[in-house]
């Protein structure tokens, strides 16, 4: 590739401009921050779930009763909430994409041109002042600037950037004016080489969906075979038609399938998802809040996490005849004089204020001198930066080590030769005026969230490019325990490690690869991990955590990889999401085991009819009644109920045990009602109305134990949904297919009620004593 080699003055030309243009060669970035929303619907359509209930939908059409295709219905909600969210957190993040997106001056046939980021063309001449975002990797050509690269670096140290160096895209400027020449653009920057790896795919890591799959697994393995020999089975009795044997299959296998709890776990956490977004808090998908309220250690940037990245001047201690009144004048004129400004002048200003006065000589500052200078026309210079640069020969740490220690110092002095000239390269000799000690500004009510986490078994591990011990001053401040467990991430080993994430706490002098590897290793060890930044070198732990959370106002590509955003940039908004999503899951535990309920009797039904000649007792339209009162409604109800206990692991072994009781009292009703039935000679229409009443009623018995212990809500919940079943039952018998009680009839379901109430209870107390063992 020709690359051309503009000037300064002059940059390229408009036909240059042109060529790269049509060569494709701009800065446009051709990944999609956010996933497309063709991938969203594919996503969310083509899955197992789908694909199963469709099949069988498909073939309840076949048979022309389509009433009994109502289950579909749970399985459009639940799709249409799954596509409705994703789009929903894709637009606000492609929102906040936009809006930080400024706006770059270029070089172009002479003159001075403002366009976009993606405008840009390779061997571009840009030009950056204090404030500006660097968006392609340059080599600087004219002037000199300081540079903020903690987005990549993790250090909130200035960087002085002269003619020949680089800056790099993701970086911005703290002060200073100068031209640069785009040498790498789009995905050839060294931000992209960061990013490259967390545009991977990431599989979500939620122990309900994983249980959900490990169902579904199960149902689509069995459902085949199954579903075959259960048809040949009911055509072998010679009594049903093959739609009649279709339409009873298809019964069995969806009541394996908890569409309901899948439905249910949908939009408990939308519902979450929407109560949270009230508090700017942006969740991209259902499951991340499961991800955060399981967490156990949480890994916190300190810059942009911690902290807002700003200063705030803390103390000035006087060292000459001149008071602080005094002092702060001359800090006011200082801010006066300056051109430009860093953060440490921002924070002086702002403790001081501004005055104007007449100034002869400026030098500002820069890293690589670590002092800056102001001669006034009333004869006055004052000369600010490092104690240890201006006067090296004084003992500052041991003179003022309990004022300044862990904090950023500053000297405030004047020449010690009032006729002294300024000099940019050689610092005169000073006498000193006053030091002024500075501390990062830390985010409102971190402290109280620290406090929150530590309450709740939360570790906290606290990871910086700065030096450790700068650090471990912002964890202190924070109330993070054992803030004094600080160590260099710089000089461990991969072996050593292991060890240093148990025995410290903070962690300095980390690289983007190096933090990634710190959550690695807290993972090995078992740990669930969340982890907050907001740079392009936070970009590759956060695609590693379990649960990663990005502040709005920090770099494109950590909000684009994390699973929430804090859209306020308020820390303290943390708290809230693990609370709602501690009663989001708490609840879906509880309810799922009334689905599941359904799932082992359709199970254990589905077997014993492979040996029963009998026609299997219920049809599709059926179960929907069973699941509405009993399970569906109930279950969504006592999902929104408070409960912010700490989840317990075992999400699948903790619903089955509740399970299974209910199965199978259910499934030994049914067989009985069977039995009974055919030896009375009912005809097996009236077999399946005692089928459905006896399941109906023991699932009413397991929800008045679900809801236990009662409160108004939960007892009024019970109480209208058995009178809703009931009344379903009786009144709108036509459209549920039941036939009406016959005096026989209502006594054999009296009897199948008792059996199954029995086995209930029973099956109940041996559970109880089991878990005590």
């Amino acid at each position: 590739m020709k690359h051309f080699d503009p000037d300064f003055e002059n940059g390229l030309s408009a036909q240059q401009v042109a060529d790269r243009q049509q060569a494709g060669l701009t800065n446009k970035n051709d990944d999609p921050p956010t996933k497309p929303i063709s991938r969203i619907l594919r996503d969310n359509l083509l899955t197992l779930f789908n694909f199963i209930n469709i099949a069988l939908a498909l073939v309840v059409a076949a048979t022309g009763h389509y009433k009994n295709m109502l289950f579909m219905l749970v399985i459009i909600i639940n799709t249409t909430i799954g596509i409705v969210q994703e789009i929903r957190a894709k637009r606000a993040i492609d929102k906040l994409s936009l809006l930080s997106a400024a706006s770059v001056r270029v070089i172009r046939d002479g003159k001075v041109e403002t366009v976009t980021p993606e405008q840009v063309v390779l061997d571009e001449v840009i030009e950056f002042s204090s404030g500006s975002r660097i968006c392609a990797d340059c080599t600087v050509l004219w002037g000199e600037c300081e540079v903020n690269e903690a987005f990549l670096t993790g250090e909130s140290d200035l960087i002085l950037k002269k003619s020949g160096d680089t800056v790099l895209a993701g970086s911005f400027v703290a002060s200073g004016i100068c031209r640069a020449r785009a040498d790498k653009i789009s995905g050839n920057t060294f931000v992209a080489s960061i990013s490259r790896d967390a545009k991977q795919e990431k599989k979500q890591k939620s122990e309900i969906m994983s249980s959900l799959n490990s169902i579904l697994k199960l149902v689509s393995a069995i459902i085949i075979p199954l579903g075959a020999v259960l048809f040949y089975s009911q055509m072998r009795l010679g009594v049903d038609t093959w739609q009649d044997a279709a339409v009873s299959v298809v019964a069995a296998l969806i009541g394996m399938i908890p569409e309901g709890l899948i439905l249910l776990t949908s939009t408990v956490l939308a519902v979450s998802i929407v109560r949270l977004s009230q508090k700017n808090i942006l969740v991209k998908d259902l499951y991340s809040i499961e991800s955060l309220a399981r967490v156990d250690v949480i890994c916190l940037d300190k810059t942009g996490t911690l902290t807002d990245g700003k200063l705030t001047v803390n103390e000035i201690i006087p060292l000459s005849d001149k008071d602080e009144a005094q002092i702060k004048a001359i800090l006011a004129m200082l801010c006066g004089a300056a051109k430009t400004k860093n953060a440490t002048l921002e924070a002086i200003e702002a403790f001081a204020g501004k005055a104007t006065a007449s100034v002869i000589n400026e030098i500002p500052f820069n890293s690589e001198r670590k002092w800056s200078a102001v001669s006034f026309e009333n004869g006055d210079t004052y000369i600010l930066g490092a104690p240890d640069i201006l006067c090296p020969l004084r003992d500052w740490q041991g003179e003022f080590s309990t004022r300044t220690a862990l904090k950023r110092t500053l000297l405030l002095a004047k020449p010690a030769d009032k006729n002294a000239v300024l000099n940019r390269d050689t610092l005169i000799a000073v006498t000193p005026v006053a030091l002024i000690t500075l501390t990062d500004t830390m985010r409102k009510n971190v402290a109280q969230t620290m406090d929150f986490f530590t309450g709740e078994g939360v570790s906290i591990k606290v990871i910086s490019g700065d030096a450790p011990h700068t650090v471990s001053a912002i964890a202190a401040a924070a109330n993070v325990p054992d803030y004094d467990k600080y160590v260099d991430a710089s000089e461990l080993s991969a072996q050593e490690l292991d060890e240093a994430v148990r025995c410290h706490t903070v962690f300095g002098r980390v690289t983007p690869q190096r933090k990634k590897e710190l959550v690695c290793a807290l993972q090995k060890q078992g740990h669930t991990v969340a982890m907050t930044g907001d740079g392009v070198n936070d970009v590759l732990a956060l695609r590693q955590a379990d649960c990663s959370i990005a502040m709005a106002e920090g770099s494109e590509a950590a909000r684009n990889i994390s699973h929430l955003v804090l859209q306020s940039c308020d820390f303290s908004a943390l708290p809230a999401v693990v609370a709602d999503g501690r009663q989001s899951i708490n609840n879906i535990k509880r309810s799922a085991s009334l689905f599941l309920v359904k799932t082992v009797y359709s199970l254990l039904l589905a077997f014993a009819f492979l040996f029963i000649s009998e026609p299997y007792p219920f049809i599709p339209i059926q179960l929907t009644l069973l699941s509405t009162f009993t399970i569906g409604i109930p279950s969504v109800i006592l999902a929104l109920e408070t409960n912010h206990n700490r989840l317990t692991p075992g999400f699948f072994a903790g619903i089955l045990k509740k399970a299974i009781p209910a199965g199978l009292a259910v499934a030994a009703a049914v067989l009985c009602a069977v039995f009974i039935g055919t030896k009375s000679q009912l005809t097996s229409d009236d077999v399946s109305a005692i089928c459905v009443l006896a399941a109906g009623v023991i699932g009413l018995i397991n929800l008045w134990r679900i809801c236990m212990p009662l409160t108004k809500i939960k007892s009024a919940l019970a109480l209208l949904m058995s009178g809703a079943f009931f009344t379903a039952y009786f009144i709108f018998s036509d459209f549920f297919s039941l036939t009406a009680l016959t005096a026989r009839s209502a006594l054999i379901s009296l009897i199948c009620m008792a059996i199954g109430t029995i086995i209930y209870i029973l099956t109940v107390i041996l559970a109880e004593k089991i878990k005590k063992k």
